[in-house]
């Protein structure tokens, strides 16, 4: 390996190493300037909030509006839970004693489904209205907290996500509970 080859790979490298160098260079001063803006961005977000000196007046309505919907959210998340509970208790209890009495050949045993089947299907209409008043809500409760410059407000989407996939939980089991019902009167050959 001579000298030719040693130029050679140099001269057909500096054109690699000089492209690397001003990418690096390049790259390096995107993340610089994105920093830069995202610094800009965070201090022109905290300039939006109210500071810690700054003082909501105890009779400003919003800040009373403010607090009525918190509690109102509070309630809605507790009634939600403890509605949820109370109805898989009633329907797990029913069904139970509808599953151990089945051999009995009971003909109004299968009436016994009816609380459930009305439960489901009402629960399922009561939490339908409520996901809309829930975004009723959210949407009351970011309005004032902008307004207010308060630096968040409750999780709202979170009961709105309960709602919905409790909904969908009795209308399933709603369903399921009416094709018992319904097959349960009509007798099929073993």
């Amino acid at each position: 390996m001579g000298e030719g080859y040693l130029t050679t790979v140099l001269v057909g490298a500096t054109p690699a190493v000089i492209g690397a160098v001003v990418a690096f260079i390049f790259g390096w001063r995107r993340k610089q300037r994105k920093a830069v803006s995202q610094r800009q961005d965070e201090e022109q977000e905290e300039k939006k909030w109210a500071k810690e000196n700054d003082e909501i007046k105890p009779d400003n309505v919003l800040w009373k509006q403010y607090i009525v919907f918190i509690d109102l959210f509070k309630f809605y998340v507790d009634i939600t839970w403890k509605g949820t509970t109370w109805f898989y208790a009633i329907t797990g209890a029913i069904l139970v004693y509808y599953f151990d009495h089945l051999s009995d050949n009971n003909p109004y045993l299968s009436y016994s489904l009816a609380l459930p089947i009305a439960l489901s299907f009402g629960l399922a209409a009561i939490y339908h209205r409520g996901l809309r008043e829930t975004h009723d809500l959210n949407r009351k409760l970011k309005y004032i907290s902008e307004h207010l410059h308060l630096p968040g407000k409750p999780h709202v989407d979170i009961l709105a996500r309960f709602l919905r996939v409790a909904r969908l939980l009795y209308l399933f089991i709603g369903s399921s509970l009416l094709i018992v019902i319904l097959l349960s009167f009509f007798s099929f050959p073993s």
